[in-house]
C-alpha cells in the first residue's frame, strides 16, 4: 500500500483538505485490511456513514424517521 508525504494511504488522502475524518477513517480501512479484515469493514461503514450524513446536512435532506436537525429541511 502506497502512503503520501503526510502517512495518509492515497487512496483516502484526497479527502484531508475537505473532511479529515473520512481520510482517517478510509486511512485506517486501508491499514488494518491485511491483518484484521473484520475490522477493516467496520472503518468502512464508518466512512460511508460519515459521508453519507456529510452529503446529506450539505444538500438539506432529512431522513423522514430521524430527530429534527438545525438548518435540515427548514422551510
Amino acid at each position: 500500500m502506497a502512503h503520501d508525504i503526510s502517512g495518509r494511504a492515497r487512496n483516502f488522502g484526497f479527502l484531508a483538505e475537505h473532511a479529515p475524518l473520512l481520510a482517517d477513517l478510509g486511512a485506517s480501512a486501508e491499514r488494518l485490511f491485511p491483518f484484521d479484515p473484520a475490522s477493516c469493514v467496520l472503518k468502512l461503514r464508518l466512512l460511508a456513514e460519515s459521508l453519507t450524513q456529510e452529503v446529506a446536512s450539505q444538500e438539506s435532506v432529512c431522513a423522514s424517521n430521524s430527530q429534527p436537525r438545525p438548518n435540515c429541511c427548514a422551510p
